[in-house]
């Protein structure tokens, strides 16, 4: 079986095509550089993707912040990952580079944390992940 990709690996995006036999690649044809056959083999056996969302605030200047998780996740682990974060509540003040969440992929390989990423505001904000909402 074969089965077309674009790569994201750079700004080329090459249109690449990759066969596969009883779920193992065998052949990667297209990429013009490495990191493309390696994309390529990841998407087809293990898709991974990293996270990015929101987080609900109490106390804050803004509603939510910005999150992202520490590295990439799998793919099929998405909406898992994305019902611990829609219960999760932080209180004020957050900053940039704080664990929102420790942990949250416990279940999965990856064990990452998910972070709070760009600041809203231009306040020294200071964070205890003990205060988490409800907790």
């Amino acid at each position: 079986m074969k089965k077309s990709l674009i790569c994201v690996s750079c700004p080329l995006g090459c249109p690449i095509e990759v066969e596969i036999e009883n779920g193992e690649v065998i052949s990667v044809t297209g990429n013009t550089c490495k990191r493309g056959d390696a994309y390529a083999r990841t998407e087809i056996t293990n898709p991974m993707r990293s996270l990015t969302t929101s987080v609900k605030v109490e106390g804050g200047v803004h509603p939510v912040v910005p999150v992202k998780s520490a590295g990439p996740i799998p793919k099929d682990k998405m909406f898992d990952c994305m019902k611990v974060i829609n219960n999760a509540c932080v209180k004020a003040p957050v900053k940039i580079g704080d664990v929102v969440i420790e942990n949250i992929f416990y279940n999965f390989p990856s064990h990452d944390d998910l972070l709070h990423y760009p600041s809203m505001t231009k306040q020294d904000m200071r964070f205890d992940y003990d205060t988490v909402c409800g907790g």
